[in-house]
């Protein structure tokens, strides 16, 4: 029993290092997307892995979710000043976007008279208006959405809902058409 847990042991640390070195080749070439999922991957292997966090806070192009890692390595490593700088960037960089959406003449051309922004209809949302699906079966596919996110699977929420068999094709197209008819008759408004 010592020798198969010994085993196992090993076996997940040399995926651990195998991922590390594609990660570190990827990111090399310049391959940041692919570099950062093998990174990724080792955080659901050990999820304490701290050069794995820094090289998704370095690679993912959102500046939120580089803002999550790091302030993740700094709860860990608060005297690190490396991690505090990056840190303080990545919360520049947010603050500086969050900027940029508030002054945007398109989210204020797309306002309503209350001041929110008034969105897009979502899929599963129009759905359910018009009674192809319940908001229970949407509940259902959005939280199974969530469940393989978490996992590392991005999967649409129209796949679902068509794997699933709550929808059909056509129905599902129908409803990716009014999706593009709503969201382009915003701009010629």
């Amino acid at each position: 029993m010592e020798q198969t847990l010994a085993t196992g042991t090993l076996s997940i640390n040399n995926l651990l290092k195998n991922l590390m070195a594609q990660g570190l080749t990827e990111a090399r070439k310049g391959n940041h997307k692919s570099a950062h999922s093998f990174f990724q991957k080792i955080l659901k292997l050990d999820k304490a892995n701290e050069k794995a966090m820094m090289w998704c806070a370095m690679l993912c192009a959102d500046p939120f979710d580089a803002k999550i890692y790091l302030q993740e390595l700094l709860e860990r490593r608060p005297e690190d000043k490396l991690v505090r700088t990056y840190y303080g960037l990545a919360i520049k960089r947010c603050e500086e976007l969050d900027q940029l959406l508030n002054e945007s003449e398109l989210l204020q051309r797309w306002s309503n008279n209350e001041g929110g922004v008034a969105e897009i209809s979502r899929l599963g949302d129009y759905l359910v208006k018009i009674g192809i699906i319940n908001q229970q079966q949407l509940g259902v596919a959005l939280h199974f959405q969530e469940y393989l996110r978490q996992h590392g699977q991005a999967e649409k929420l129209g796949e679902i809902l068509l794997s699933f068999g709550y929808i059909n094709k056509p129905q599902l197209q129908k409803a990716l058409d009014f999706q593009r008819i709503d969201f382009f008759s915003r701009f010629n408004d």
